[in-house]
């Protein structure tokens, strides 16, 4: 009856034993080299300075699973419980006690970790509250890795973009709330499930992962655009939805803006053209065509600002250079005043043509030309100065003196007769000369008590002036186009004197 008894007891202890053996096995699977066994529960170091000198078997295992990195062994140790006791000191000898203890900061972890320090020596020991037959390895990675997945939850659940995975179907098998809220407010494909907001694709092995697409609102059938990527994963594919309306918006507003230049640029006379930063022709208007007889397939291969200017030369549309071997060297020059926004000639060129040229600088370190045919504008000035030339020996072969006043009483112009009579030249000054310096002028050769009282404007008779010399002056004044006025000087000649005839005695 004895022997029958201890052997049911050996038997129940032996199946308690392995139940709990299995249950060990089934909740904390980790592979363990079956030379050393399971390691012991405790996790425990000892150092010397930064050099570990020995650690018990849950601690070797701790490290082994944590992989950790340093460049001693005590940064080792130190990453891999950095996420879970961020207080640990980084090094033993910046420990402010002897016995010290580090708290988690995960608020349902209970453990702490304490830190003894004797001379050179230090002890670290993991104590973790209860009892469990869990390794401090597995409580120490399990803790870690429901944290990193709280964290992946909410980050996920809190975005304010839509996310969303599909199976190897193409049907949504979860979606976050942003996805949620959306679908919503916004016209959804009719089905069962979770509703479906963006009709993707197929996915293509070497296609984009990105897809562009628009939702329509509920509330006021207005677009939105969003900008889909999507990733392949083991059960099917993930998907992130990035609102860009406000980047469509941008892009429709800055075509409209394109297109509208592009107008502009095509009615404008001027001649456009506009190299990039790396100095490639980027834009011309049909003017340019015109003005310098470009071919449009030249241009359109967009040529380098080099060759564009050489094409130029060669075709005489430009100065030619004095000096050949210095054109490029002069090319540089021009480019960099250009860039500067320095650069502004004129071209006369053989053909009788004249062209005004300026370069300024563009955004995005571009350079823009612009040509503009000034032919017929310099044509009219020089007819213009030659006219003036003309009148201006008219005026000076006159005997009379003439001087021409604006109607800010200003003295504009004064012919030879002029000059001559009053020893004066009104050009050599800088300055100019009103109608009162004239008048100061004036009075130094006339008589004193001449009166120039009356002479204005509106003067409508001649002043007789008598001159310091004896002679008389006739002033007049002629009014003139815009409110000018000329004064004229005209010397009176004196009557000659008859001899008296001698009456007979």
């Amino acid at each position: 009856m004895i022997a029958l008894t201890t052997i049911l007891l050996t038997s129940l202890f032996s199946a308690t034993a392995a139940g709990a053996a299995a249950y060990h096995i089934m909740t904390h699977v980790r592979p363990v080299r079956s030379a050393r066994g399971l390691p012991d529960h405790d996790a425990r170091f000892l150092f010397e300075g930064r050099r570990l000198l020995n650690a018990s078997g849950g601690g070797e295992w701790l490290l082994e699973t944590g992989q950790g990195r340093g460049a001693t062994d005590w940064e080792q140790l130190r990453e891999v419980l950095m996420p879970r006791f961020p207080s640990l000191p980084e090094a033993p000898e910046e420990m402010d006690a002897d016995i010290i203890t580090c708290p988690t900061n995960i608020p349902e972890d209970d453990a702490e970790l304490l830190l003894e320090r004797i001379n050179d020596l230090t002890r670290v020991t993991l104590l973790q509250a209860g009892n469990t037959l869990a390794q401090p390895a597995d409580i120490h990675a399990k803790l870690l890795s429901d944290r990193k997945m709280d964290t992946l939850t909410q980050a996920v659940e809190g975005s304010p973009y839509p996310i969303w995975a599909t199976d190897c179907e193409n049907r949504i098998t979860w979606a976050n709330e942003a996805y949620l809220h959306l679908a919503d407010n916004a016209h959804t494909t009719s089905g069962t499930g979770l509703p479906v907001l963006f009709d993707l694709p197929e996915p293509s092995p070497t296609g984009n992962p990105r897809t562009r697409l628009s939702l329509t609102l509920k509330d006021n059938d207005s677009n939105i655009w969003f900008d889909v990527t999507s990733s392949k994963t083991k059960n099917g594919r993930m998907h992130y939805a990035i609102d860009i309306n406000a980047v469509v918006q941008a892009e429709i507003a800055q075509r409209n803006f394109v297109q509208t230049l592009t107008k502009t640029f095509a009615q404008l006379s001027i001649g456009l053209v506009i190299f990039d930063r790396k100095r490639q022709l980027a834009l011309f208007n049909p003017a340019l065509i015109d003005l310098l007889s470009l071919s449009p397939e030249f241009l359109s291969a967009r040529p380098s600002l080099l060759s564009f200017f050489d094409r130029l030369r060669d075709m005489q549309i430009m100065p030619e250079p004095k000096n050949y071997g210095s054109w490029r060297e002069n090319l540089t020059e021009l480019i960099d005043a250009a860039a500067d926004g320095r650069y502004a000639e004129t071209w006369s060129l053989p053909n009788g043509l004249t062209y005004r040229v300026s370069g300024r600088p563009h955004p995005d370190g571009a350079i823009a030309f612009l040509f503009e045919d000034i032919s017929s504008e310099v044509l009219l000035t020089r007819r213009f100065r030659a006219q003036l030339d003309m009148l201006q020996s008219v005026v000076d072969g006159l005997p009379q003196a003439v001087a021409v006043f604006s109607s800010a009483k200003v003295l504009l112009f004064a012919n030879s007769a002029y000059r001559v009579m009053w020893d004066s030249d009104p050009d050599s000054t800088f300055a100019d000369m009103s109608l009162t310096d004239a008048t100061r002028l004036w009075r130094t050769r006339l008589a004193p008590g001449a009166d120039l009282s009356e002479l204005r404007p509106g003067l409508t008779h001649a002043l007789n002036l008598p001159l310091d010399d004896g002679g008389c002056l006739s002033c007049s004044v002629r009014p003139l186009i815009g409110g000018a006025f000329a004064v004229n000087f005209t010397e009176i000649q004196a009557q000659p004197r008859l001899p008296l005839l001698e009456q007979p005695a």
